[in-house]
């Protein structure tokens, strides 16, 4: 960032300028921050190109091209003035580095975070593609690194640039070494040229240098056309691909909606940045915010979803994905990406995860993965017919389905199998159905119903590790697991619970008696706590270490009475306990049992949802908050209708649904948290309260389904 000149404008548009980012053919790139405190890169077009009205028409079209591209890995367009006096662009600003900057002060990306890398940039051409624009530029200093993967930016405007008032003086659009060498030649630019341009990036990230070498324009453009690429010090597992990317005949080059397939990980991680890179980033975010003034009023810094920013001499600093909000910018919004219709089936479940940008959906004959930005089919699976639902093994990379007593590993990205484990058929249970699958660090279980066994599968390799065989009486289940222990309890009264060793299936413990468990034992082994109720209806914390009793609750304290009876939700929070339940909520020492604090409410089971230092739940048809510190209530929402339910709780909004068969207010409401105030709705017709809304969000998406209708929205 360099400071402002004398003749720099002080505001455009509704922005303050606050820095100099950069320069270019087009103009001059500012930092700037909106009235509500939101920063935004601001590209103002140089005077000579303002008083071309062949450029202010390019220019048009580009802008509204723009302003249509999706996508998370691509920048996103927030304002535009293109008729102004001098036309303007702002987008949304990340603040890490170039991918240019990066490999210059780091050196080279290992393979893992090369492939990271080259699917974010293909899934943000395909985008750009999609709103009918050819990026043409696509070059390391157009693309920014941030946390959660790559940004393009850029996009389509440099189109803008290649009228015949540029060309006709023999400049050519697109940076020497990166271009195809069609657009070398002049031939008019296609999706294909771009898959040239991500391979050219690809190698100079993996080798620090570009695939034509160094050197004044003219040579790198005539090795563009008539030389092989240099693809020494790429990775083995990469060279092929690149060199099919780089062919001189676009024919031959993969389309871009299949390299995210082809350039997919068996397990992709959120810290895909090498550690030098990743500090790099995190030291930017950090000093970001002192960078901008802050407005009126008290000062937040809300989570950093992206970083990075470029701050090459022809590079607009942006990004796709948003950062740093102010407290009076309000939450971010749901945006609605994309919509389809399911299969019909009696039985259909979503994945409670999305893997490599996918949601995966299954019914008894069909699982299908839907790309979770676009919506796009990436693959559908109809080898069933399927018992349960979509198990999604995020440490191998792997969807896992049952089909009867074979268990098939899917590559979760792509669809193809990776394996498959029959259990022996000397083993099977009588019925198909009587299966059931979960995964847990590096192990698959599959347990099964009479006979009662439980096989643990290396989620890798499809290989069986060890079996276990119990009794024939009474029902067998997986609670927890981790890489050092996992809990099995069979049988019904007496019921037993083991603690077996997860790489041998040797048992550590074992508990026997009128026992209860639910389904919220599913934490790691930090907690070191299993709970159970007894014959008592005690609430009992059993040590993972020894299965001794570290502690017990009564549950004439805890447990809902009235019709039936019903044990308390639980939910782990660090080193606490969260008890809904008997119309308390109750926050309990996870160590020692004592109750830290308890708030009363009007429902049976408020059933909380925790986000930070507070959990929100409805009561009464109000959504109330309480603080984790003190167990202290407060009403954030009026009266809601009385079909609401807490749907889900995101960052500082609250969703809430409504399933209204009169179809005047069905839909989801978003609401600020902190003033209650309804900022956001999507009306949509509901005709069965028997179906209630079912909302999830998925890292920066919100994935809600009603009926045979599946929403996705991008919160920004």
């Amino acid at each position: 960032m360099t400071t402002l000149r004398n003749d720099d404008p002080v505001e455009v548009g509704p922005y303050r300028i606050i820095r100099r980012l950069g320069g270019g053919g087009m103009g001059q790139v500012y930092l700037a921050v909106s009235r509500g405190g939101r920063p935004v890169a601001v590209k103002v077009v140089r005077a000579a190109l303002a008083g071309d009205p062949a450029f202010r028409a390019r220019f048009r079209a580009e802008v509204a091209a723009a302003r249509a591209v999706g996508g998370v890995f691509t920048a996103s367009v927030v304002d535009a003035d293109p008729e102004g006096p001098s036309p303007w662009l702002a987008t949304e600003y990340v603040s890490g580095p170039s991918l240019q900057e990066a490999i210059e002060l780091h050196g080279p990306m290992p393979e893992g975070a090369l492939r990271v890398l080259g699917a974010g940039l293909a899934e943000a051409l395909r985008a750009v593609h999609e709103a009918g624009v050819v990026h043409r530029d696509l070059k390391p200093s157009n693309v920014l690194l941030s946390a959660d993967g790559p940004r393009v930016i850029d996009f389509g405007i440099s189109r803008a640039l290649g009228g015949a008032s540029l060309t006709a003086t023999g400049q050519v659009v697109g940076s020497a070494g990166y271009m195809p060498p069609e657009q070398v030649e002049g031939r008019p630019a296609a999706p294909a040229g771009d898959v040239f341009s991500l391979g050219a990036v690809l190698v100079f990230a993996a080798t620090a240098q570009p695939p034509f070498g160094t050197g004044p324009a003219p040579v790198l453009l005539f090795r563009t056309v008539h030389e092989r690429p240099r693809l020494d010090g790429v990775p083995a597992g990469l060279a092929g691909l690149l060199a099919r990317c780089l062919d001189k005949d676009p024919a031959r080059r993969p389309p871009v909606e299949r390299l995210p397939e082809l350039l997919s990980t068996p397990a992709r991680s959120r810290a895909w940045l090498p550690e030098p890179m990743a500090q790099d980033v995190r030291r930017r975010e950090a000093t970001l915010v002192d960078e901008l003034p802050a407005p009126p009023g008290p000062l937040t810094r809300r989570r950093l979803l992206a970083a990075g920013a470029g701050l090459g001499a022809a590079t607009a600093v942006t990004g796709g994905a948003l950062w740093a909000f102010r407290r009076n910018t309000g939450p971010r919004l749901p945006r609605p990406l994309w919509r389809t219709t399911l299969p019909a089936a009696d039985v259909a479940r979503l994945s409670d995860t999305t893997l490599g940008g996918i949601v995966h959906y299954g019914n008894r004959d069909t699982l299908i993965a839907f790309d979770v930005a676009t919506g796009r089919r990436r693959w559908t699976d109809t080898g069933g017919p399927y018992v349960g639902s979509p198990v999604i093994d995020e440490r191998a990379g792997n969807c896992l389905m049952n089909v009867g007593s074979r268990i098939r590993a899917l590559d979760a990205v792509s669809g193809a199998e990776r394996w498959s484990y029959d259990v022996p058929a000397r083993l099977r249970p009588a019925k198909d159905d009587d299966y059931f699958l979960q995964a847990a660090g590096s192990t698959v279980y599959l347990w099964t119903f009479e006979p009662y066994r439980l096989f643990a599968v290396d989620s890798r390799q499809g290989a069986v590790r060890w079996s276990f065989t119990d009794s024939k009486d009474g029902a067998g289940m997986v609670y927890g697991g981790g890489e050092g222990y996992v809990i099995y309890q069979s049988g019904v009264i007496p019921t037993r619970i083991r603690c077996l060793d997860p790489a041998s299936g040797r048992q550590r413990w074992v508990l026997s008696g009128d026992l209860t468990t639910s389904d919220w034992n599913t934490w790691g082994d930090s907690a070191d706590r299993f709970f159970c109720h007894d014959e008592g209806r005690d609430l009992v914390a059993v040590r993972l270490s020894d299965g001794a009793t570290a502690w017990k609750i009564p549950g004439s304290l805890i447990a809902t009475k009235g019709e039936g009876y019903r044990f308390p939700s639980l939910q782990v929070l660090g080193g606490s306990l969260l008890l809904s339940g008997s119309n308390h909520i109750r926050l309990i020492d996870m160590a020692t049992g004592h109750l830290l604090w308890a708030c009363q409410t009007t429902s049976q089971d408020a059933s909380p949802q925790p986000l930070k230092n507070a959990a929100y739940y409805l009561d009464a048809d109000v959504v109330h908050r309480v603080d984790l510190r003190t167990g202290r209530s407060t009403p954030v929402t009026g009266r809601l209708p009385a079909s609401s339910s807490l749907a889900s709780v995101t960052d500082d909004l609250l969703i809430t649904s409504v399933v209204d068969e009169t179809g005047g207010r069905g839909g989801l409401y978003g609401w600020d948290a902190h003033s209650g105030k309804q900022v956001w709705n999507f009306p949509a017709k509901t005709e069965n309260k028997a179906q209630p809304w079912q909302v999830s969000q998925m890292r920066e998406y919100l994935i809600a389904r009603y009926e045979q209708s599946l929403f996705a929205f991008h919160l920004s």
